[in-house]
């Protein structure tokens, strides 16, 4: 599946989660993407290195239904399927 010959117009092809990648956005601030999964976690991606930098469980059997950065980057807001939101600090924390 991830070994196979990459689409005409794909950048970059890469394994996000576990159970399925239920969601994705980029930051409006740039060079930043996050996915959130049927696995609970949210990924940080660097989008011109193609690769997760940061990775935080937030659900133990719970997908991410929902991800969003502020307008500045700083943080995300996630839902899930449990009714909470969570709001994670991003910007100027160890990525």
């Amino acid at each position: 599946m991830f070994g196979d010959e990459i689409p005409s117009g794909v950048v970059s092809k890469r394994k996000a989660h576990d159970l399925g990648c239920t969601v994705s956005c980029f930051s409006a601030a740039g060079g930043v993407a996050a996915t959130g999964g049927g696995d609970g976690y949210v990924k940080v991606w660097d989008i011109a290195r193609g690769a997760d930098v940061k990775k935080i469980k937030l659900y133990n059997s719970k997908s991410i239904s929902s991800i969003g950065y502020s307008i500045t980057g700083d943080f995300i807001a996630t839902a899930g399927n449990d009714l909470s939101i969570n709001l994670i600090k991003v910007k100027g924390s160890a990525l």
